[in-house]
């Protein structure tokens, strides 16, 4: 992460070096607009977005104001605690703890599943807003935690829109959820699930579906068809 001109930088422990603690700049988050108070320094050094923005020609740098429409509080609470640490503590699943779900009793595994779906909608948002400002790690630290609560408690399969709605067509993102769909959504309810969601997933997903499969087994597959399989019924066949 290059630090800004005359500003600090991140130390040897991944921590913000402040310098100038009088300098703060104005976050406005998601819709309503709620206002975060951030040190200038420790924007600008993880963000060359947002050293731009603070300290270029543009409205931002004026006012010492930027808003972030497309991102959820929660999701900028875990940035702004990167921005000062260099790491993001979360709800659930740090990689420092660890905790067997599956031998916990009903009424505390659904309550943790619950604190997990309402996680992953702001994880998701997390790297959108990482990519936003050019924070690669922060999209890498999301991608982390994405994986190790869906090895363990699954994901939310609302989030898919979301994802194709504010990513390009070759996100590593939409990447990942057309993998994790792949190989979690059973084959009874997969029907019903491509119904509600972007047409481009489902084109996707039918393509990883395609490359998933050996080039050998298609051939043997294909030349191993047979007609009857495919007929309708007639009098003589039922």
């Amino acid at each position: 992460m290059p630090p800004c001109d005359s500003l600090g930088s991140f130390t040897d422990l991944g921590r913000a070096d402040i310098r100038n603690p009088e300098q703060m700049v104005t976050f406005l988050i998601g819709p309503e607009g709620k206002k975060f108070l951030i040190h200038e320094e420790a924007a600008c050094v993880a963000s060359s977005v947002l050293k731009a923005a603070f300290r270029g020609p543009f409205i931002e740098g004026q006012k010492k104001t930027y808003r972030l429409h497309h991102t959820s509080v929660e999701a900028f609470r875990y940035l702004s605690q990167y921005l000062y640490s260099g790491n993001i503590n979360f709800a659930t699943h740090n990689p420092d703890h660890t905790h067997h779900w599956a031998s916990a009793c009903e009424e505390e595994r659904k309550a943790h599943e619950k604190i997990c779906c309402d996680q992953d909608q702001h994880l998701f948002k997390l790297w959108v807003l990482a990519d936003e400002l050019i924070i690669p790690h922060v999209q890498n630290i999301a991608v982390e935690q994405i994986l190790r609560v869906f090895s363990e408690c699954g994901w939310e399969t609302s989030e898919i829109e979301y994802v194709y709605k504010n990513t390009a067509a070759d996100s590593p993102l939409r990447h990942l959820c057309v993998q994790m769909a792949a190989w979690d959504l059973p084959s009874n309810t997969l029907g019903e699930e491509l119904e509600a969601l972007p047409k481009q997933f489902s084109i996707d997903l039918a393509v990883a579906f395609s490359k998933s499969s050996p080039k050998d087994a298609k051939t043997r597959r294909k030349k191993a068809m047979i007609a009857s399989y495919f007929f309708v019924k007639t009098e003589s066949n039922k």
